[in-house]
């Protein structure tokens, strides 16, 4: 799967660098992230995870204010959620980090406003698809030698440990806004806040995990980008500078 997905973002790379006079861009993104856990049976017991996500970006230009596009990403995706004690008595202490990282592909449309010469406004919308790479939790101060009430934990302790609990594939669809600004002749910057939302269901139904009511992973990013245009017909405003 993992194979199949950059063969596919290699084509459109390809593709897009033999359109002579196209407009298109490579960028590098970094986008810290809130990350969090949605179902409508689940106790509220689930909180924000602080996590990050990295990758490389590939736009085409269908015309100069709209755009497509693509991908490679690393996501790290997950939860964090408060221990409950066997011992009803015990004072809840300390939380459990659960991390479910993907490889993920993503395919969005952008329509660019321009605010001034060197500044655009954006908005973004589409699909991501990804493949987990491994799934884990670890505990962060919680009282180590007492028993969890949930057997999925039962192990926790501030060593990571595998969880496999999450499905194979993600699904989610992103919708983002922004700012993009020209900071020399053909190298631009972006700011753009991301909601990603999972459409299919995050838990293998053949993992140990049962009971779950349409689980879904949530994340709330924020994607800060570098990115430099490939083409010799886009206006040059280095004279500006």
């Amino acid at each position: 799967m993992v194979k199949q997905l950059f063969i596919l973002v290699f084509t459109l790379f390809t593709l897009g660098s033999f359109a002579g006079g196209d407009k298109w861009q490579l960028t590098l993104l970094l986008s810290p992230s809130l990350e969090t856990y949605n179902d409508r049976a689940a106790p509220d017991i689930f909180d924000y995870k602080l996590s990050y996500n990295v990758g490389v970006e590939y736009k085409y230009f269908l015309a100069p204010d709209f755009s497509f596009s693509t991908g490679a990403m690393f996501l790290n995706k997950g939860f964090s959620t408060r221990p409950v004690y066997a011992n009803s008595g015990l004072e809840t202490a300390g939380n459990i980090l659960i991390s479910a990282r993907y490889i993920g592909v993503p395919f969005n449309f952008n329509g660019h406003f321009k605010l001034t010469e060197k500044l655009d406004f954006i908005v973004n919308a589409g699909l991501t698809g990804g493949y987990l790479v491994n799934d884990s939790f670890i505990g962060r101060r919680i009282n180590g030698d007492k028993e969890l009430q949930d057997p999925l934990f039962k192990d926790a302790s501030d060593q990571r440990q595998p969880f496999d609990i999450f499905s194979k594939v993600y699904l989610g669809w992103n919708l983002g806004i922004g700012f993009c600004k020209y900071v020399a002749s053909k190298m631009v910057i972006a700011v753009e806040p991301y909601y990603r939302r999972q459409i299919n269901d995050a838990i293998d139904p053949s993992s140990a995990a049962t009971g779950w009511v349409k689980p879904r992973l949530d994340s709330f990013c924020l994607d800060l980008k570098v990115g430099y245009y490939f083409n010799r017909n886009i206006r040059n405003y280095r004279k500006e500078f």
